[in-house]
């Protein structure tokens, strides 16, 4: 799977209008990320290759490989400044992909394979940190493994990681825990417990995008599903 043609906007929720961020004609951005404090935006870009264009990107899909890119953002005037590489992946012949802020705003969670967009697909796909005051990137090898690791979220407290792991099989991602300390070091991860012991080894779909809850979802399934169903709020360009 590869973004032919990714940018980023800027959806107002009070005003229902959209603006465009940064759409770069020579450039693919995607997984947009905030700061805890919501002054930065963290995503991932990539250019197109030499002689490729947008039609024929797929064509050198084993040479596509992103950064991580950071723009400062003023909420008055709703506008964000240059953007600056914070993770120079590329550079190493890597592609590093989501971006995640811990809640502290002291480290950035990324995951890293040799290239490409969706890491989840790629076997050798591991998670690192960028310590924000340093600019140190280090790989998480306790928790790592020799097969898919992608798809990460922090606990509120910046002390717990959770990602989606194809470990167990090569198959199916499952969500997996990591204790992460203070000076950026995890521990080895687990499986998130099941009171069925045979649930993984049974259940034949993935965990995708895991994430913490602080609290039980008090809003019902009825109130959900009749908002996914609702008529949809009709955003305007700006």
């Amino acid at each position: 799977m590869i973004d032919g043609s990714s940018g980023l906007v800027l959806y107002d929720t009070e005003k229902g209008t959209v603006s465009v961020i940064v759409d770069e004609p020579d450039i693919m951005e995607t997984f947009p990320a905030w700061s805890p404090d919501g002054t930065t935006l963290y995503y991932s870009a990539a250019r197109y290759p030499d002689g490729i264009t947008p039609d024929k990107v797929d064509e050198a899909f084993d040479s596509l490989r992103y950064d991580i890119l950071a723009m400062r953002f003023n909420p008055a005037d709703r506008t964000f400044s240059e953007p600056d590489t914070v993770v120079a992946a590329s550079s190493r012949g890597k592609s590093a992909l989501l971006p995640r802020i811990s809640p502290d705003g002291k480290w950035l969670l990324f995951c890293e394979a040799d290239h490409g967009t969706f890491h989840i697909w790629h076997k050798d796909s591991d998670l690192f940190v960028l310590n924000l005051a340093t600019g140190e990137v280090s790989p998480l090898t306790a928790a790592n493994s020799d097969d898919t690791d992608s798809y990460h979220s922090w606990s509120s407290n910046s002390r717990w990681i959770i990602f989606s792991s194809r470990r167990d099989d090569g198959s199916y991602t499952r969500p997996y825990i990591t204790r992460f300390s203070p000076d950026g070091e995890s521990t080895k991860a687990f499986v998130v417990p099941q009171e069925d012991t045979s649930y993984y080894r049974d259940l034949m779909k993935s965990f995708n995008v895991p994430e913490f809850m602080v609290q039980p979802v008090k809003v019902s399934r009825r109130k959900i599903v009749d908002a996914v169903n609702s008529e949809a709020r009709q955003a305007v360009f700006e």
